[in-house]
């Protein structure tokens, strides 16, 4: 079944027009822009004055539809509101048809516009080349893996990943985890199932990671979002020969125009094409399913994205020089009778020792009242402990008063969302026949537009 193509007056922007749109952010816009767009909360916006694990204790996990399992707070969905920055590779699985793949075309057997090459090392992965067949200027890379080989088309998916864009987003980010992962971990014992580990944890190069399916069975509601572009007259599906799925919507891309305090949108399949440095606010919810050795596994479904800055040219660069202030060392420079000075030809013992004592500290931190230790060429791990610090300052009441957005797999509206905080995630109207619920376009909310306003 092909996909409708979408209305002719729909404009989606250019990567190009996109980037041009995006507020600058240095650290202090960047902390303060994950302390109002990471959160937990639902389709209605942030919930406010609850710590992370008050929130997860007034869940409950329900089934939806497709007999996937997902945790419901106050009759909605939860979600979580998280502020990331993509990984520079396999950041984006967009293409039309995600991670399919036939067992045929390891040998070369691939349709036209797809080759799939072997990356062999140390483990099994091919890389995944499709081309669109309208602009050839535009592709779509992914890594496949032996399952997907050999997996059924229902398992085909699409998904995106990205690092939290400050310390404090990180953390946010993993007691988010931690909580849910409990959450399921104490249902599946009620339920008498065992529960399958986490794989895509803080210690996973893939934190944060959300998925969505490519397929779904004609009887479920698709999920929010757009039809996509490239999907429109694919024959991939008749070719599949299973008559009992449908192409999925894929997640909608919002461009945040700081000058207007407006969203605009562009296409899923571009957003790779960004380039480094997109500050983007991901909305995902935490969903549970049964493998097939009957274990309760989870990860977080991809709602939408709200692309809303890029970091500023000075923190991508590397800086040639770094200081950390440190309090100055008191030294005790009197002689043994309390007398005179210690900076004589012959000192005391004692002030020998005081000297010698201040010496080691005064080595990092100069002999200078300020304390200032100086490092010419800084680590990964000093520059991030220093950006850290004004990170966890900025987003410290986020442990105590976490929020995060949902909404149930319903038709009812998923509110705009973005990264606007309490006046951004406002419910709009109600879905379209046919949708699990759709997410009404961003307004820029009195704390996205405030951060990032001139």
């Amino acid at each position: 079944m092909a996909s409708s193509p979408p209305p002719s007056d729909d404009v989606l922007l250019s990567p190009t027009a996109a980037i041009a749109l995006l507020r600058s952010l240095n650290d202090d816009r960047l902390n303060a822009l994950v302390d109002v767009s990471t959160f937990l909360g639902t389709s209605e916006g942030p919930i406010m004055g609850k710590s992370v694990t008050a929130i997860l204790a007034e869940t409950s996990v329900q089934i939806s539809l497709d007999k996937s399992r997902f945790l419901s707070y106050n009759n909605k969905e939860l979600e979580f509101a998280v502020t990331i920055i993509p990984r520079s590779t396999w950041a984006f699985n967009n293409g039309p048809d995600g991670n399919y793949a036939h067992l045929s075309w390891k040998t070369g057997d691939a349709p036209r516009g797809v080759t799939v090459e072997s990356n062999m090392g140390s483990y099994q992965v091919w890389t995944k080349t499709t081309r669109s067949a309208t602009n050839l200027q535009l592709f779509w890379k992914t890594q496949l893996w032996p399952s997907n080989f050999l997996g059924s088309p229902r398992q085909v998916e699409m998904a995106m990943s990205g690092q939290p864009a400050t310390q404090a987003a990180f953390d946010i980010a993993k007691g988010v985890h931690a909580a849910i992962d409990a959450k399921f971990e104490s249902h599946a014992k009620e339920m008498g199932i065992k529960k399958r580990a986490s794989t895509n944890g803080p210690t996973s190069t893939m934190f944060v990671s959300a998925r969505r399916s490519v397929f779904l069975p004609s009887a479920v509601p698709l999920d929010e979002g757009r039809m996509s572009e490239h999907q429109a007259g694919s024959t991939l599906l008749n070719n599949l020969g299973d008559v009992d799925l449908k192409w999925n919507r894929v997640p909608a891309v919002r461009v945040f125009d700081y000058r207007t305090r407006s969203f605009k949108e562009m296409s899923w399949h571009e957003v790779h094409h960004l380039g480094p440095g997109v500050v983007i606010n991901a909305m995902i919810a935490p969903r549970a399913y049964l493998n097939s050795k009957k274990e309760l596994v989870w990860e977080f479904q991809l709602l939408e994205l709200n692309v809303v800055g890029k970091k500023s040219e000075d923190i991508l660069a590397s800086p040639l020089k770094y200081s950390v202030k440190r309090p100055a060392a008191v030294l005790d420079l009197t002689d043994s009778d309390g007398e005179g000075s210690a900076t004589g030809d012959t000192p005391s013992k004692r002030s020998r020792g005081a000297v010698s004592t201040g010496g080691a500290v005064g080595s990092r931190s100069g002999a200078g009242a300020s304390g200032s230790a100086v490092v010419d060429t800084p680590s990964k791990s000093s520059r991030g402990a220093a950006s850290a610090g004004g990170a966890a300052a900025a987003a410290s009441s986020s442990g105590a008063s976490g929020s995060a957005t949902g909404d149930t797999p319903s038709k009812s509206s998923r509110g705009s969302a973005s990264a606007g905080g309490a006046g951004a995630g406002a419910a709009s109207g109600s879905g379209a026949s046919g949708s699990r619920g759709s997410r009404a376009s961003g307004s820029g909310g009195s704390g996205l537009g405030a951060v990032l306003s001139e």
